[in-house]
């Protein structure tokens, strides 16, 4: 009986056919949500390849994110549709067998150090793993059995597939690198309160110290959970004048300006003109203005900062940079907060200016975000373009068929016009001349 099924076609297509689905499905929305985030993504590889001791390769953390995100992206959509199921299973079977064991060194060998919360994805390394030797598993499957795979295009149009999924991917990376992300999926997004993130615990002179690059640090490390419950490093902001001011910014009631640097060595001035405008803004209004870093305020890299900012005089205070690259993907990038809420995010290439007071701007109001529209609506235009795409094949197997249609139809015609070919005429027999002989001799 197990022979039997095991040799059953349609349960072989079926198997396949549901493999593809459950890993089409999980790619997507797995790349997709990197492609969102390649800021995240980055700091997420960059880890990785500290964990695996392969350093040399920290400068190209960027890239391989949007790379890989593209990848896994594109992967998903020619497995949903079965395009290239001979490159693809085997790219897929490749991808996996490279990052289940490593997956698994990870995991259990050296575990990953930071903290990159992001909504839809796992958050244990161990869980990443059990998910590598599912889709591991499912590939395999489907590279065996992948001429029991039926494609939705043709053959002359399927290999445009792939390409055009990963160039559609690695746009909607870069758009979210050079602005923000696309979709917030960080624990810092509108509409979420700083004082879900801070703890009561008040940080001291003792408490503080300061790595070999003049980073804030601390001695103890806490931590607190998210509205969504999952762990994350707790929010403790820190003044050199004035200690812990966490409360201070988190608790106010009104209008707070929060310039988020997570290291100004690597903070673009690129927009500096546009940030002391807005410093002055706030304190022509009566808005709070700081300067949110893991640099130290009273470090030389900070003066270095100030005097290519054009004289920055806004308050500096400190955080961790853990902290800080989870609060927003642009170095530096504006948070607008309004009693600690957080109501608007800018990055440094798109700064807003204000001629009104926030009260009567709308680039003061809350800005809301639905995710899942924005995931699906984005998702919405790629299947447009892969409808179009259809509809055109499609299309010219039409014209074909009806090409071929007409001319069997211009064919038979041209047959049926041809003139009748005239029967051969028999030759005259000489049996009758012999006859008429015969006859005329005996007469005689």
């Amino acid at each position: 009986m197990l022979k039997n099924l095991i040799e059953n076609r349609k349960l072989k297509i079926t198997i396949v056919t549901l493999c593809r689905l459950l890993l089409g499905i999980t790619f997507v929305v797995f790349g997709f949500i990197r492609a969102f985030n390649p800021v995240m993504g980055a700091r997420m590889v960059s880890d990785y390849i500290e964990a695996a001791g392969m350093t040399f390769f920290q400068p190209l953390s960027t890239p391989l994110a949007i790379i890989f995100a593209a990848a896994e992206f594109a992967i998903g959509i020619c497995s949903l549709l079965g395009t290239n199921i001979r490159q693809t299973s085997l790219y897929t079977v490749l991808l996996l067998g490279f990052l289940t064991p490593f997956s698994f060194y990870t995991a259990f060998v050296s575990p990953v150090t930071g903290n990159h919360q992001m909504v839809g994805l796992p958050t244990s390394d161990r869980a990443s793993f059990w998910l590598y030797v599912v889709w591991l598993t499912t590939a395999i499957l489907i590279f065996i059995w992948r001429k029991y795979s039926k494609s939705v295009f043709s053959n002359r149009i399927e290999w445009a597939i792939g390409p055009i999924s990963l160039a559609f991917s690695i746009c909607v990376s870069l758009t979210s690198y050079i602005r923000l992300p696309m979709v917030d999926l960080s624990p810092y997004r509108t509409g979420t309160n700083l004082r879900y993130f801070s703890i009561d615990e008040q940080l001291t002179k003792d408490d503080v110290q300061w790595d070999e690059n003049e980073l804030f640090n601390t001695k103890q490390k806490h931590s607190t959970v998210t509205p969504e419950g999952n762990p994350i490093a707790a929010l403790q902001i820190y003044s050199e004048e004035k200690g812990d001011i966490t409360r201070e910014i988190t608790g106010y009631e009104g209008y707070t300006f929060l310039l988020v640097a997570e290291d100004l060595r690597k903070a673009s001035t690129s927009a500096r003109h546009e940030i002391n405008d807005l410093y002055d803004y706030a304190r022509d209004n009566n808005y709070r203005f700081f300067c949110l870093t893991a640099t130290k305020k009273s470090s030389n890299i900070t003066e270095e900062y100030c005097v290519e900012s054009g004289g920055a005089e806004y308050p500096i205070v400190n955080a961790d940079r853990s902290v800080l690259s989870n609060m927003i993907q642009a170095n530096p990038g504006l948070l607008l907060l309004k009693d600690g809420t957080i109501y608007r995010k800018w990055s440094y290439f798109e700064l807003p200016t204000f001629e009104d007071r926030l009260e009567n701007s709308e680039n003061a109001s809350l800005q809301t975000q639905s995710m899942r529209k924005k995931f699906i609506s984005t998702l919405g235009d790629f299947a447009i373009i892969l409808m179009i795409i259809l509809a055109l094949d499609k299309f010219v197997d039409l014209v074909k068929w009806a090409w071929r249609r007409l001319s069997t139809k211009a064919d038979a015609k041209e047959k049926g016009r041809e003139p009748a070919s005239e029967p051969e005429k028999e030759p005259e027999s000489t049996d009758t001349g012999e006859m008429q002989t015969g006859t005329v001799a005996g007469n005689k």
